[in-house]
Order: C-alpha cells, then structure tokens, then sequence
C-alpha cells in the first residue's frame, strides 16, 4: 500500500488559513503516525498510533509553530502578490479602507478581466435634463464624478453628479447656482480642489466640497482679469500646479501655483517662441506641449525652477524644453492644422474611497493630429497618436542642468524614437467630442454602422496599451491565441504587427505604395495594443454617442440631432 501526499500552493492562494493548518496537521500525523504503522504491517487505531509515538504532544507543538508560520507566510504572500499585480496593471495602492488586501487583489482581477472582455456589471440610466447641455462645454470628470454647467432661463447651475460604481448602484445628484457663467472647471478630488474658468477670464481657486474659496488658497483667484473671447481653453491640475492654455486671437499658456498664488511661468503671442496647442503633466514637475509650429512635442522639466513662489515669473523665452521630439516628417506644403493632446488627469493622492488609481507614469499619451495644405484647399483626416508616459520621462532622466539657450536643446528625430514606440493610426472611429476619454492604460472611442433598415448600430471600442503577458491570460491561451468568446456581441483583437501609413497607387508602371499625405515618408509605428469592440444596441434615431471613462465606468452620453429630434439626450453608465 502506497500513500501519496503532495502539496500544491498554487490551489491555495486564497484557501482559509485554519483549512490548510488543518491539512497541514494531518499530513503530518499521517506522515509520522500512520505510515510508519502500515509498513511494519500493524493494526492502525488511536492507542497504538499515541503509543508508537512517544514524542507525539511534542511533535503537536511543532505543528502549531508550523502552522503559524505558515500562515504568516501566506498573509506576506497575498501582499506580495497584490504588489506584483498593482506594478502589472500600473497602478498605485490607495488607502486602508474597508477592503483588506485580499479583496483589493480579487477587486483588481475581476476589474481587470472585465475590462479586457468589456463585460460590465450593470448599466444605469442618468437624468440627462440634469447633465446634458446643448453644448458639451464645460464638464469635468474625476474621482467618479461628473460635474457640468447649464443654463436654462439665463440661470447657471454647476451640476454635481456622483456616478453610480458597484459599491453604490444608485447616482445622487448635488446643483448649486451662480451669477457667473463658466467656461472650463477641473478637480482634483483627492485635494478637495476645483479650479473654475469664468467668462470674463478670472479664474476661481475653490473647494470641491463647498463650492466656496479653498482654505489653502493664498490668494483664491488666481487672475483677476483674463481675455473674455478666449474660443478654446485647456485647464489641468498637477499637485500644487495649474496650468491654462488659451487660444484667442493668440495662444497663450500659463502655470500658477495654487496655494501661494504665485505665477511660475507664462507666455503670450510673439512672447511664445512655441504655437502651443495642447499641454499634458507627466509628473508634478514634468509636462509636455505639443507645438504645431515645429510638429514636435516639447518636453519641459520644472525640478530646477522656484514653483513656489519666484521673484518674477519665468517665461518660455528663457524656461525652455530639454527634448524635442520631432514627429514624422511633412512635405513643405502642408502643416499641422490640429494638435491636440489628451492623458489621465494627475492627482496628489489615492482618494480615500478609491481602492487603486493608475500611475502617471504607465498613462497613455494621446495626440490627435490632422494636417492641410498651405492654401487650405486639402485636409487630411485625422491621425491618432499614442504613446506612454514613461517613455517620454526617459527622455528627461539624467538631463542634468536645464537648457539656456535653444541651441541647448536636444533634438530627437523621428526615426530614433518614434517608429518603435509608439502607434499612429488613421482615426477609423466616430470623433471624440469630449475629453477625458483616456484613463491609465486605456482609451475608448465610438463607432457605429448604419443598417439597411435605417437603423444605427452602436459600438463601444477600448484600445488597451498594457500588454503584460500575465494579464492577458485570462483571453490569451497556451497556444499564444486568442481564446475564443462565445458572446457575438464581443470582437477581440491582440494588435502586434507594425502600423504603416501608405497608399496603393498606380501609374504607368503599375501599382505602387505610397506614403499617405502629408507625410514626407512611409511612417510604421510598432506599440502593441488589445482592441475591444463590443455592439451596445441597435436604435432607431441616427445618434452618434460619446464616451468618457474612468477606473470602473464608461459613461454615454448622445445629445438630441436637432431641435425637432423627439428622442431626449441620453446619458448611460457602464460600470465594471
């Protein structure tokens, strides 16, 4: 008679403690006690296994010393798993909360495989009268909140919408009103900190909670006086920084610290050696400007500067970028007529009822591009760019002093960073109205096909940037392909092979690829991606919806196709 006895940790990741002490106990009561009994071939009972053993209450003791141990073990392994998956997902740990680390490690798989396989938990219909104006300015999303501004009878109301999550299914919905009409606002949640743009230029420093001037604010509005016929502007937080970007009749960017008051950097007009159209913080100290002048993105580093509080505010004349990134090359008679840049927002800490948030540095990087000849006659369509944080933060690392001169900045071409670290793809997807469509790793865009029937079938894509091989296990098989779905609605599509922008063109003598216009050569981009497209319904009205995201939601919003549109605007949140 054989007895095997084996033991496999890896089935008992998160089996109870006392059930496996428990097996522990009898492994080794048989190991010691039984065995040896049933080779010399004896009766087995209780007495004579206690008396065969005369170091048997001896040996219990060692089990017990065993058992916790083990336990310990187990307790710093659940942790340390929690950590390889959090560096996995890149993200960073939130607070002790009311999930332990085992929940937070479930928490985070669950969340992780529904996103990849788009299987949302449940969809909520929100008060869209509430949330949806006319025009889809202006609106924040953070911390799982959606805040807007309408304006119905010449009254202003800043909406407050907590979105509904899996903890709390249910939205709740907060409005307060104002004199003053706005045209950005952005948060940062985890500061109970709103910074809010009114129209004739002044821009408010408040707290999230009460809508009144935040505590630590030295001085609660940063600038007193701005340019009322501002037509876009890009607002963003990074800590004790804000940054705002406008474009009047000139382009104008500028950085304050917001609890000193103080103004670290500005530049206007022919004050900004850059065409500055977009502005995007890597880190508390890094960002990076996307300049349309010289198709290049700029990288900028403050560690060496006062943000504090500077005698005089710094200006992009003698404040210049260590990196120029150049981006593909164009022919002379085209440029760059929309560069836009777009990341996950920055916050100076896990807020308290967020489990996990991404870290800046694994975020992805979008930047839309679209281009048109010198005489406007020919625009392209628009390109989406796509690359990670951290490798425009390496190009920083090490830099030593800043630059003082511009023949002191470095200049990367396009062939030595572009091609292998980065994807640049025709925009095949309906427009991204809204902003915060990308978070962490992830970006999501609409997509529809209009049907015989006249009817429209709508479709929610994520592209996702994080190709770890060990989170792509649960859609990835053994074989290296892709597991296969049994949910028709669902399309998966693991995107490994090189990008290239060309064209097939024939000629006397014959066919030929060629790069698309503008470009100057064939661009090939390589950063691998997992495209998700699930079918959301099909409907009867010819919308086009819109769609934002965070940790665990997607929300939907579609606005009315005209005045005479009988549908009302709808807004829909997925969660995961």
């Amino acid at each position: 008679m054989h007895v095997a006895i084996s033991w496999q940790p890896e089935t008992y990741q998160f089996t109870p403690v006392w059930l496996v002490s428990i097996y522990v106990v009898s492994s080794l009561l048989i190991r010691q006690c039984l065995i040896p009994q049933i080779h010399r071939g004896g009766a087995i009972s209780s007495l004579s296994l206690i008396s065969e053993q005369s170091s048997f209450f001896a040996n219990i003791l060692t089990i017990l010393k065993v058992c916790r141990t083990l336990q310990t073990t187990i307790d710093q392994s659940v942790g340390l798993l929690y950590q390889v998956q959090l560096e996995i997902e890149g993200l960073i740990d939130g607070p002790k909360g009311n999930l332990c680390t085992s929940d937070r490690l479930q928490l985070l798989l669950e969340r992780r495989d529904r996103w990849l396989r788009l299987d949302w938990t449940n969809i909520v219909t929100l008060a869209a009268a509430k949330l949806v104006p006319e025009t889809p300015l202006p609106y924040e999303l953070q911390g799982g909140t959606f805040f807007n501004v309408t304006t119905y009878d010449g009254k202003f109301t800043m909406n407050m919408t907590r979105l509904p999550s899996i903890a709390g299914p249910r939205p709740t919905y907060e409005s307060k009103n104002f004199d003053s009409q706005y045209v950005d606002i952005t948060a940062d949640p985890s500061q109970d900190l709103m910074v809010v743009l009114d129209v004739p230029g002044r821009l408010h420093v408040w707290s999230l909670s009460t809508c009144e001037p935040h505590p630590l604010a030295n001085k609660p509005v940063l600038r007193e006086e701005g340019t009322p016929e501002a037509r876009m502007t890009g607002l963003s937080i990074a800590h004790d920084l804000v940054a705002l970007v406008e474009w009047t009749g000139q382009v104008s960017a500028t950085i304050w610290n917001w609890k000193t008051g103080a103004m670290i950097l500005h530049g206007h007009g022919h004050d900004l050696p850059h065409l500055v159209t977009g502005l995007a913080w890597l880190s508390p100290d890094k960002f990076v400007v996307s300049d349309a002048d010289t198709n290049s993105l700029l990288l900028f580093s403050l560690s060496s500067y006062d943000c504090v509080s500077p005698a005089t505010p710094y200006t992009f004349a003698t404040l210049f970028p260590y990196v120029r990134l150049q981006l593909p090359t164009i022919h002379d008679t085209w440029h760059l007529s929309f560069f836009q840049l777009e990341t996950t927002p920055l916050l100076a800490s896990v807020p308290k009822d967020r489990p996990f948030i991404p870290s800046p540095e694994h975020n992805i990087v979008v930047f839309t591009l679209q281009y048109a000849t010198m005489d406007h006659t020919q625009v392209t369509g628009r390109y989406l760019g796509f690359v990670h944080a951290r490798h425009l933060m390496s190009h920083l690392s090490g830099r030593g002093p800043p630059p003082e001169r511009l023949e002191d900045i470095k200049v990367v071409p396009w062939t030595e960073w572009g091609p292998q670290n980065t994807r640049i793809m025709r925009n095949c997807f309906s427009r991204a109205t809204y902003a915060r469509y990308v978070h962490g790793q992830k970006v999501v865009y609409p997509s529809f096909r209009d049907t015989r029937e006249d009817n429209r079938i709508q479709y929610i894509v994520v592209l996702d940037f994080n190709l770890h091989p060990k989170r792509l296990e649960s859609i990835v098989g053994a074989n290296g392909r892709l597991k296969e779905t049994f949910d028709r609605r669902i399309k998966t599509e693991l995107v490994r092979e090189p990008e290239a922008l060309e064209r097939r063109v024939a000629d006397s003598s014959g066919l030929h690829m060629v790069p698309l216009p503008p470009f100057a050569e064939k661009v090939t981009t390589c950063l691998p991606y997992v495209k998700t497209v699930k079918m959301v319904d099909k409907r009867p009205e010819k919308r086009t919806s819109h769609f934002m995201m965070d940790d665990e939601r997607v929300i939907e919003l579609n606005h009315r196709i005209s005045q005479d549109d009988p549908n009302d605007a709808q807004v829909r949140v997925y969660t995961f």
